[in-house]
């Protein structure tokens, strides 16, 4: 089996795709060389698409030229997994079966825009009507699609290893995980919530160069890339977790 991934760094996609890897003895293929996971990637058999150094938008420009330059990598598979809209378009070329899993509808490598829009949701509905299957890793992204594309598909929640037992005393924090891309939309909540209810609130997530010059203010704190055990340490101690969801207006698309 392969399972394909836009790229193998510490952010939840690509945590997911990696575990699945490393438990079903998977070979994992890579289409961008963005912060890689290097000490998880170490005990995974894993493969890069052939990459294009660019200064600026390398992520961007190596999944859309994915087609291209991972060719063949898939030329042995029997069944692939593909995570995400942009892993199934790539897949998609390469004339293999595949399962698709999405996590989310507002993600894109391609810049969203009316002139771009209908393209890549044409794009889209036909990448998941080739698959074999469509899972989804909730039941919010679940209706999304039904809503959006009005397909149907099969909820997989992701794992996760529960402790034994939780802290019954925990300080005054509240836990924000997301993308750090949308740092500056979580800042004014953070930052209210934090002053409101006088108490600390983290934010972690994944790298992103988005994050660069942004000052923190009083009593919010930013967590980048945090180890899985630091991640597990404050989900058990922090008294309210809060899930920033992007709220975008989508259009229903012109079926092709």
């Amino acid at each position: 089996m392969h399972i394909v991934v836009d790229y193998a760094s510490k952010g939840g996609v690509s945590k997911v795709a990696l575990k699945q890897a490393l438990l079903l003895q998977a070979i994992l293929v890579v289409l961008s060389k963005y912060r890689p996971w290097l000490e998880l990637l170490s005990n995974i058999k894993h493969k890069y698409s052939r990459q294009l150094k660019l200064p600026i938008l390398n992520r961007t420009v190596n999944i859309l030229l994915s087609p291209l330059l991972g060719f063949g990598l898939l030329r042995n598979a029997k069944l692939v997994l593909a995570h995400q809209m942009s892993c199934c378009l790539y897949v998609m070329t390469q004339g293999v079966k595949y399962v698709a899993y999405i996590h989310d509808l507002h993600y894109s490598p391609i810049p969203i825009t009316r002139f771009t829009k209908p393209l890549i949701q044409s794009l889209e509905i036909r990448a998941l009507e080739k698959a074999e299957l469509i899972l989804t890793n909730s039941i919010n992204t679940s209706q999304a699609l039904k809503r959006l594309y009005g397909l149907n598909s099969i909820v997989i929640h992701p794992g996760v290893d529960v402790p034994p037992s939780i802290p019954w005393k925990r300080p005054r924090r509240i836990l924000m995980v997301s993308r750090l891309s949308e740092l500056k939309t979580m800042l004014p909540l953070a930052t209210g919530l934090a002053k409101k209810l006088n108490c600390e609130v983290v934010i972690a997530g994944a790298w992103s160069r988005s994050i660069i010059g942004i000052k923190m203010p009083r009593n919010v704190r930013l967590i980048v890339d945090p180890e899985e055990h630091e991640l597990t340490k404050l989900y058990m101690t922090s008294r309210v977790l809060v899930h920033v969801l992007s709220l975008i207006h989508i259009s229903e698309p012109t079926r092709p």
